[in-house]
């Protein structure tokens, strides 16, 4: 019973309930598990543990050796979603998902070269968006001259996605690739034929902050992405979504968030109950104050930031990437 589960990638198998992979009762048509059955009909979304910790991907990369294209969503860009790319010693490019809900203000161009200037990447960067048919076949293309790839990135980062784009356009064929809005929706490595391109699909590497459900449901902006700018004062405390509350000591500040609209915000005007954790962030010019696997916010002023929450946040300040609201 080796058949593997064609949406996380685990071995089917009909005997342990609490293992991955599991069915009920297997029929030789199924190519789901319980799991991911559920998933793809019921939307019910299971917090699973990735099945690789970021180092033992990165080995089994190696092992593989197949030249890589590292997938990371435009707004999750970070050194800690970058560093498992620049770990990577063989043959690899960089491809930027979600392109397609910037502000239309802001020069793609400009910005990709901010971006290899910022974080001293060398290598190739691809831009993909499944709205753009060019954008997908210049990246097949590509990786047609290797015949084989591996397509590693950070947890929900569009793998999937354009696994499911591309086979449809390269075999006009509805795909069983079972994308999810969940993190860790592939937990083991699956291939993947495109006509004559074989790519091999891992699971994604994981961010150190631990957010909630509710919060990861809501990370990925759907629709084009208007930034939202609140104007900060010395005692306002800015509530993101109950977990991070983040203060500034100017008078007047401006700061502008970069993500999913859906995000909620509530500017306070008193003291909050102490966090467990208080971070103080010396901002010394216009800057990024970015939450990996979250957004970022861009900080208009130079001031002390002040954030205070109850969970372990891992945070990174940067040169701004889009100056303020908009480029």
């Amino acid at each position: 019973m080796n058949k593997k589960c064609l949406g996380c990638g685990s071995i089917l198998q009909n005997t342990n309930a609490t293992m991955t992979g599991f069915v009920p009762n297997q029929k030789e048509d199924m190519i789901y598990c319980e799991r991911c059955f559920r998933l793809l009909h019921y939307h019910e979304l299971p917090m699973d543990e990735l099945s690789f910790t970021n180092q033992e991907l990165l080995e089994e990369a190696k092992k593989i050796h197949k030249p890589v294209y590292y997938f990371l969503d435009l707004f999750q860009i970070s050194k800690e979603a970058l560093d498992p790319f620049l770990k990577i010693n063989q043959e690899k490019y960089l491809v930027l998902t979600k392109i397609d809900i910037i502000p239309k203000t802001i020069s793609m161009e400009r910005l990709l070269k901010r971006i290899q200037n910022i974080y001293k990447i060398d290598s190739k960067i691809f831009s993909y968006t499944k709205k753009s048919e060019k954008l997908l076949a210049t990246l097949l293309n590509h990786m047609e001259n290797s015949k084989t790839s591996l397509l590693l990135g950070m947890t929900n980062a569009g793998k999937s996605s354009f696994l499911k784009e591309a086979i449809w356009y390269q075999n006009h064929e509805k795909c069983p690739v079972l994308v999810s809005e969940m993190p860790n929706t592939t937990l083991s490595f699956l291939d993947w034929k495109v006509n004559n391109i074989h790519l091999i699909d891992a699971p994604g590497f994981s961010f150190k902050t631990k957010w909630n459900s509710e919060i990861l449901l809501k990370v990925t902006p759907k629709v084009y992405m208007k930034p939202i700018t609140m104007q900060m004062k010395r005692e306002t405390i800015l509530n993101f979504e109950n977990t991070v509350f983040l203060s500034q000591n100017l008078e007047q500040n401006s700061i502008t968030f970069y993500g999913n609209q859906a995000f909620i915000f509530e500017k306070k005007y008193k003291m909050i109950e102490k966090k467990e954790q208080e971070i103080k962030i010396k901002i010394d010019k216009k800057s990024d104050l970015v939450l990996p696997g979250v957004g970022f916010f861009a900080i208009s002023k130079p001031c002390q930031i002040t954030i205070q929450t109850d969970i372990l946040l891992s945070y990174e300040v940067r040169p701004s990437f889009f100056g303020g609201s908009h480029d």
